[in-house]
């Protein structure tokens, strides 16, 4: 058994949840005149409400935000904001600053919006939804409880407070560091009054925390300046201590204990070196002493005496060995030489002794003189460690109170920068204002060529969600196309249905080379196209509903087929309820007793000699339809046409019918007729599934649309 394609789930059932842009473009096209009507009427509408309303302007003013930074130089890159990676947090939080319900109370408090109408909805003419609300307000608190006089004031503070902030708007375009403030009024200078204010008030604010911030690190900084003072102080105390007990005194070369180590190192090395040279000066000459030898000891002790009496001795020598030699030994001369040379020799060894014992003496005195020098020197110098060691530490704190005492004044230098910046009047620096708002002339709104705008959109969309809706109530298919999706009907033609009483086969005859007329053709073509075999030599026109659609494209589709040439017969198929006859305004038509054996259907036969067309027809309703066309001589007529005509044309109840069953199996090809505008989408997916199961070639669809 031939079957059709397997439907798919249409967009436009009722269970789904979208439909597709053709089948929209298709209520658009058909209900055009709707969605205009009721955009014309919302537009009016909207343009009306506009115009009634008060207008309302909008003033405009923005502020810069440059980074906040104290005023110690020192101090600059520990704090700036410049340092940190992304400074839009900072923006952010100072545009929620702009919206602090404290910052807004205060500008209500200030230009006394409390006391307009425009904010404050109890100071305004009740409406009638006021007057409801009212009423219900107080039943309900005479059921639970009233308010008391505090909170009727709160409430009426955060309605004020509510219609403010609806009316105030601050933005920031997340790329810099601008924050714009606008604000909505009916009064423009209101409006702008508002802007400024606030953005007076926001800058006051921040400079009243920027005054605080710097006062309170100035209060750090003299808590810090006194630290370092007291630190100057003690370390100074120190040192005085240290110079007092190391006994350090500085000079121009040196310290004194140094100097004095210095000396006392000479002093003690020349002491050694003269103690040497008089040791050495005593032990020779009391070696030559003992031995004798007195002119190796004047030359030793280089003494004027010793040479004197040794050149005495040498005279006296002489002259004692003169007069010997002269006179003898015992002449008086020689003895008065003898004694004078012995006196001589005396006053000699007298002088040397003397001189001997000088230089001990002068020995003891050098070794007690080197001795006293070294013990100096060891003195000094275990002072000297000790002063070197206090010089060490004085070096120290000497270097300590100096960095102290750089803190100390780079410390005081701040603490008077933010003296004088806290004591400045402008201590807003980070903020600087853009521009101020001022009165805007033209309203911002309400806008009537918008709301028109709007109006008529919203009315094109109610038009169109009508038409929407009222489509998917009537369960009808939107698109042609939608019927072949739904049920694997192959559509072979679209006809379009005319305004007015005129029938199709009417038009057609009308207009043999018409719209109609060459959809029809198109539908044969597509027949011979479809068969599985050769030209289908029969063809059923079947409805959906029990309308006469079949029976008029039945007897369009016959006329068009005979005027291009071909011999055709139209046969009435629907005994129950017969519309052929009647559609063509044929009188009398005998086809039941052809089909109750008792004539020849040669003999019953009515020609249309103008469109060359053969007609079986029967005025007459048959009660046992089904019976005469299952019987035999229905399917031995149905045999002799075939072989009599290129093509024979059937009309067909409701394909919900048994008899419409009954033709599609005895004919070859069957032809379903929807009327898109009128069909439920129910009707004919049952219609198209009960003529594929019966029919030997596939059914088509033949869609009558309308224009």
């Amino acid at each position: 058994m031939n079957t059709v394609a397997a439907p798919r789930t249409l967009p436009w059932d009722r269970s789904a949840a979208t439909i597709s842009p053709s089948q929209i473009f298709a209520l658009v096209r058909g209900h055009i005149g709707t969605m205009l009507f009721w955009a014309v009427l919302l537009a009016a509408a909207g343009y009306a409400l506009a115009k009634v309303q008060l207008p309302y302007y909008t003033a405009f003013g923005s502020i810069a935000l440059e980074g906040q930074s104290f005023a110690i130089p020192e101090l600059q890159g520990a704090v700036r904001n410049e340092n940190m990676p992304d400074p839009m947090p900072l923006v952010r939080t100072e545009q929620q600053a702009l919206l602090s319900p404290q910052l807004i109370r205060s500008v209500i408090k200030t230009l006394s919006l409390d006391k307009v109408p425009e904010f404050n909805p109890t100071l305004r003419p009740p409406t009638i939804v006021d007057r409801v609300k009212s009423v219900f307000h107080a039943i309900t608190e005479a059921i639970i409880s009233p308010k008391s006089g505090p909170e009727l004031l709160d409430s009426v503070q955060q309605m004020v407070e509510g219609e403010v902030m609806r009316a105030l708007v601050v933005t920031q375009d997340n790329r810099s560091l601008v924050i714009g403030v606008g604000f909505t009024s009916h009064d423009p200078e209101l409006a702008s009054r508002f802007v400024n204010t606030l953005i007076a008030d926001y800058v006051a604010e921040r400079t009243k925390r920027r005054l605080a911030a710097n006062q309170g690190a100035n209060a750090a900084m003299m808590q810090r300046i006194d630290d370092v003072r007291s630190d100057v102080n003690r370390l100074e105390q120190q040192i005085r201590d240290l110079r007092t007990k190391g006994n350090i005194v500085n000079l121009r070369a040196g310290s004194v204990g140094q100097q004095q180590l210095e000396d006392l190192t000479t002093a003690a090395s020349k002491a050694s070196v003269e103690r040497t040279q008089i040791e050495a000066q005593w032990q020779q000459a009391s070696a030559l002493a003992r031995q004798g030898a007195s002119a190796e000891l004047g030359t030793v002790l280089n003494s004027p005496t010793v040479a004197s009496l040794r050149q005495q001795e040498t005279q006296a020598s002489q002259k004692l060995a003169d007069l010997s030699s002269r006179y003898g030994s015992g002449y008086p001369a020689v003895r008065s030489a003898q004694a004078n040379l012995a006196a001589v020799r005396g006053q000699l060894q007298q002088e040397i002794q003397r001189i001997v014992s000088s230089l001990e003496a002068q020995l003891s005195v050098a070794r007690a003189h080197e001795a006293d020098t070294q013990r100096q020197l060891a003195t000094a110098q275990q002072k000297g460690v000790q002063g070197e060691n206090a010089e060490a530490q004085l070096t120290d704190l000497q270097q300590e109170v100096t960095a102290r005492r750089a803190l100390y004044d780079s410390l005081l230098k701040g603490a008077q920068q933010t003296i004088s910046e806290a004591t400045s009047k402008d201590m807003s620096l980070e903020v600087r204002i853009l521009s101020n708002a001022v009165p805007p002339v033209f309203p911002a709104g309400p806008n009537t060529k918008l709301a028109a705008g709007m109006g008529a959109g919203g009315g094109m969309f109610v038009g169109l969600l009508f038409a929407f809706l009222r489509a998917r109530n009537a369960d009808v298919f939107a698109t042609p196309d939608d019927v072949t999706v739904a049920t694997g009907l192959s559509v072979a033609a679209v006809v379009p249905r005319r305004r007015g009483k005129m029938s199709l086969v009417s038009r057609v005859r009308l207009k043999p080379d018409g719209e109609e007329a060459e959809a029809l053709r198109l539908l044969r073509a597509r027949l011979r196209m479809g068969s599985q075999t050769s030209s289908p030599r029969s063809v059923l026109f079947a409805s959906v509903d029990d309308d006469r659609g079949a029976a008029d494209f039945a007897a369009a589709f016959a006329y068009v087929a005979s005027s291009d040439g071909a011999r055709v017969i139209v046969v009435e198929g629907d005994l129950q309820n017969p519309q052929i006859a009647p559609l063509l305004g044929v009188a009398k038509a005998e086809m039941l007793p052809v089909l109750e054996g008792d004539g020849d259907w040669r003999e019953n036969l009515l020609s249309d000699r103008s469109a060359k067309l053969d007609l079986l027809l029967t005025r007459e309703r048959a009660p046992a339809s089904h019976a005469l066309l299952s019987g035999p001589r229905f399917q031995n007529l149905m045999i002799d046409l075939d072989g009599s005509y290129n093509l024979v044309v059937l009309n067909a109840p409701s394909a919900e019918s048994a008899d419409a069953l009954t033709l599609a199996f005895r004919t070859d090809a069957t032809v379903l007729v929807v009327d898109i505008a009128t069909a439920k989408q129910t009707a004919i997916r049952e219609a198209a599934s009960r003529l594929a199961s019966t029919v030997r070639s596939p059914p088509v669809a033949a869609i009558i649309v309308r224009t």
